[in-house]
C-alpha cells in the first residue's frame, strides 16, 4: 500500500529481507512506517533517537537488545498481535521466523 524501499544496512551490519515505507509523516512530530521482514530475514543492530512503538500484524520472530558494541543483553520472542516499545537510543536487532513479518512502527520524535 506504500512505496517500499530495501534497507541493505542498519548501522554497520548487513540486513536481509528488510523493507520499509512511510505511511504518514507529520513534520517534527510523528511518523508511521510500514515494515516487512522476509522469512528468516534480519535487521542488524542499530539505534535511533525517537521513541518507537511497533505493532506486529503478521509473523513471528526474535527481538533483541544489545550494548552499543553489539553484545547481546536480552532477547524476546514476538508474534502477530504483540506490541513492542523501544526507548530512544536503545540498540536492538530483529530476526525473522519462517513466515513474512509485517509491522507498523510509530516513530515519535523526542524533545
Amino acid at each position: 500500500p506504500f512505496p517500499m524501499v530495501d534497507v541493505p544496512k542498519s548501522g554497520e551490519e548487513q540486513n536481509t529481507g528488510f523493507k520499509i515505507g512511510t505511511a504518514h509523516a507529520m513534520i517534527g512530530s510523528v511518523k508511521i512506517h510500514y515494515v516487512t521482514l522476509e522469512p528468516n530475514g534480519y535487521i542488524g543492530t542499530h539505534a535511533g533517537p525517537a521513541l518507537y512503538t511497533c505493532i506486529i500484524t503478521k509473523g513471528s520472530g526474535i527481538y533483541g537488545n544489545t550494548t552499543p558494541d553489539s553484545k547481546k543483553t536480552s532477547e524476546i520472542s514476538f508474534k502477530a498481535g504483540d506490541l513492542l516499545v523501544i526507548r530512544p537510543n536503545a540498540y536492538h536487532y530483529w530476526k525473522g521466523g519462517s513466515d513474512l513479518i509485517e509491522l507498523y512502527v510509530i516513530e515519535q520524535a523526542q524533545p
